[in-house]
């Protein structure tokens, strides 16, 4: 009996990561798409083992603790398992990575660059970085990121990296619409709550939101709960965090030192809220960004409470799935949610219609598109962008 043979790949991706977990999900959701869509597709990153997931392969190499041993050693070791796959193209992600890359354009191979953080915002954000070094870094990111725009066809995360990157491709961060399937499956009947609810689910630091949500407190009603789950590091604001919930029984942690296991994060969307959280300090490097937690909470089903920057604003208020209030005045925020606890009518509508959104407009889908017709216009040696050329 004879069988059929499986299809020929269109091309062989080849993924560096070398700070990266391989199954970091805005670079899995790449590779697994591609996939899908008649690609071959390596990941190679620190790993314990070489395995397959999902028609995905994951090379292995070793983990180092020391960022300038992944700078020097994991990036050598990356790049040598990558040429030893002798892919069609090769993908990079940070930009440490972009001398690696230039070494692969002079010996005539294709290459992809991800921008997928806005560098410079994060660097004038660590607070632990003087000032003399922020401009420095931030110089050197000015820098890389020319070399990047010359040298390889560019690719962004979120819409306003355009202004770095005016000839990039945009492959925004939205979720397949099957990775919500659990959330999205969830009731909600916000008239059935008898007191105010609140979650926060995502990483928690200074910058996004942990001493903020903790200042909701005073203002909430003696019954209330908020609930903050996700990776909170060591330091000083789990430090007050945990000295908060230790005098006031408002306040649920579900905190760890990495991260937290999705399977926790689905069993805490279950419960009934009142609204989802995103209440972050006014910063450069989220003032812009088209949060994925945002999409979260929408597809979850709840009302969004979310700082009043436009661009959140536009996406929120526009869209009628929450409301934006002032960051730095929590009684305001407090009395927003005060507002969709009293209006539980007004509080289903929005979370339905987050839940449309996310099902019609904000997922994955069109954006692996754009992905995949990006590698294939790289193959073809046809133009890319506003007038680019493939590399």
């Amino acid at each position: 009996m004879s069988t059929v043979p499986a299809p020929r790949p269109i091309a062989k991706i080849a993924h560096l990561m070398p700070h990266l977990n391989p199954y970091y999900p805005r670079m899995f959701q790449q590779a697994r798409s591609s996939v899908e869509d008649g690609f071959e597709v390596v990941v190679i990153a620190p790993h314990d083992r070489d395995e397959e997931r999902e028609g995905v392969r994951v090379l292995g190499v070793p983990h180092y603790r020391s960022r300038l041993e992944r700078v020097t050693r994991t990036n050598w070791l990356c790049l040598k398992r990558a040429l030893a796959e002798r892919p069609d193209i090769y993908y990079l992600h940070t930009p440490d990575q972009i001398p690696w890359g230039l070494l692969l354009r002079l010996i005539g191979r294709k290459v992809a660059y991800d921008v997928l953080e806005d560098y410079k915002g994060a660097a004038m954000v660590r607070t632990w970085l003087p000032d003399w070094a922020r401009t420095l870094t931030v110089g050197l990111i000015n820098a890389a990121n020319f070399v990047a725009r010359k040298a390889f066809v560019t690719v962004i995360a979120e819409r306003y990296y355009a202004r770095d990157f005016p000839e990039a491709i945009q492959v925004l961060n939205y979720a397949r619409e099957e990775d919500y399937v659990e959330i999205s499956a969830i009731a909600r009947d916000p008239a059935s709550l008898d007191r105010i609810r609140l979650i926060y689910a995502g990483s928690i630091t200074d910058t996004r939101g942990g001493r903020h949500h903790a200042r909701l407190l005073p203002h909430l009603p003696e019954n209330a709960l908020l609930r903050l789950i996700g990776q909170c590091p060591l330091g000083d604001v789990r430090a007050e965090l945990e000295a908060i919930a230790a005098r006031d029984p408002r306040l649920d942690l579900v905190i760890r030192v990495d991260w937290v296991p999705r399977d926790d994060i689905i069993a805490a969307y279950r419960e009934p809220y009142t609204a989802g959280l995103a209440i972050f300090p006014d910063t450069v490097h989220y003032r812009e960004k088209e949060l994925t937690k945002l999409f979260e909470y929408m597809a979850a089903g709840l009302p969004v409470v979310a700082s009043n920057f436009p661009v959140w604003r536009e996406l929120i208020e526009d869209n009628e799935v929450g409301l934006c209030v002032d960051p730095e005045d929590p009684a305001a925020a407090v009395a927003a949610i005060r507002w969709l606890s009293d209006n539980p009518e007004v509080a289903r509508r929005m979370g339905t219609r987050g839940r449309e959104l996310v099902r019609e407009r904000f997922n994955w889908a069109s954006q692996a598109r754009a992905l995949n017709d990006l590698y294939r216009r790289m193959l073809d040696r046809t133009p890319i962008g506003a007038g680019a050329t493939p590399a």
